[in-house]
């Protein structure tokens, strides 16, 4: 009983990670609804504001790829830009 249990657990692990990759393939490659936009690289830094005590997203970040300016790199792009050198950020876990 456990081991049929376990057994149909490891298969839907097994389709979550397809799933998964597929996904990640799709947003590396430009698909349909890409979100390339800055804020979700990893080499943009989110900036934040204090207001009232807390700390708050605010419209603006800074790009730590290294690609000068005159390359195509962004200094301080908004989370919703993007340049050429996007690439897509995860956190492990």
């Amino acid at each position: 009983m456990l081991a049929g249990e376990v057994a149909r657990l490891e298969k839907e692990n097994d389709a979550l990670k397809t799933m998964v990759q597929e996904l990640t393939e799709q947003l590396e490659q430009g698909g349909k609804g890409n979100p390339r936009a800055c804020k979700y690289c990893k080499n943009y830094i989110q900036h934040y504001g204090r207001w009232d005590g807390r700390y708050k997203e605010i419209y603006a970040g800074h790009c730590v790829s290294g690609v000068p300016i005159n390359r195509g790199g962004k200094k301080h792009p908004a989370p919703d830009e993007s340049c050429p050198y996007f690439e897509l950020g995860t956190y492990e876990r």
